[in-house]
């Protein structure tokens, strides 16, 4: 019974990874890749197969090698990472903004075995925060009000679909409308605001 309870909760903690929208990345500590979830494909461009095995400095750009070595030597030494913002490289040489949460995996005595690390892609921001950037301040003030109510209904249909998405499967072509509805007006705002 306690078996069979067991290969449930995996399979639940499977299912839960594999259907994240962030992506999962499982390292040894020499930074070899053994798991590679889905969304960790659609950010990064690279199958599970042609990731795993490979060492991840495969998304860092040749100038955040560094960043990587440094962090694998710091899960070595047991010392934590803190959350941090950085940039990745998809498969096809463009770079990916994202947000990393780098964690330690353990062994049932406590000793490190690997690392976990969950990234965040946080290309839509970085592109309005862009966007934003260039436009002149008294624009942007002139703009705030039909962008504040814009936002809060993309807020509102990014929970409704997150909510819609993963606890009623009933509701999955809802899910569909409100996510492209979301995406449109998201897209109305930040081309309304540019020009």
């Amino acid at each position: 019974e306690a078996k069979r309870a067991a290969q449930e909760a995996l399979l639940q903690l499977a299912a839960i990874v594999e259907s994240s929208d962030d992506a999962i990345i499982g390292t040894a500590p020499d930074g070899t890749i053994f798991s590679w979830n889905s969304a960790a494909e659609r950010i990064y461009g690279y199958s599970a197969e042609e990731a795993k095995g490979r060492h991840i400095s495969l998304i860092a750009p040749p100038d955040r090698v560094d960043e990587v070595t440094q962090i694998l030597e710091r899960f070595t030494r047991g010392e934590l990472v803190p959350h941090f913002e950085t940039v990745r490289m998809r498969k096809d040489g463009e770079p990916v903004h994202v947000s990393v949460t780098v964690s330690p995996i353990k062994d049932e005595k406590g000793n490190v075995i690997g690392s976990s690390a969950i990234a965040r892609d946080l290309s839509e921001r970085k592109r309005a925060e862009e966007v934003l950037s260039r436009l002149p301040l008294e624009e942007i003030e002139r703009k705030k009000p039909r962008a504040r109510r814009d936002l809060a209904i993309i807020l509102l249909l990014s929970i409704l679909t997150f909510f819609l998405s993963h606890h009623f499967d009933v509701f999955e072509n809802v899910s569909e409308w409100v996510l492209k509805y979301r995406d449109t007006a998201l897209d109305e705002t930040i081309s309304t605001a540019v020009f």
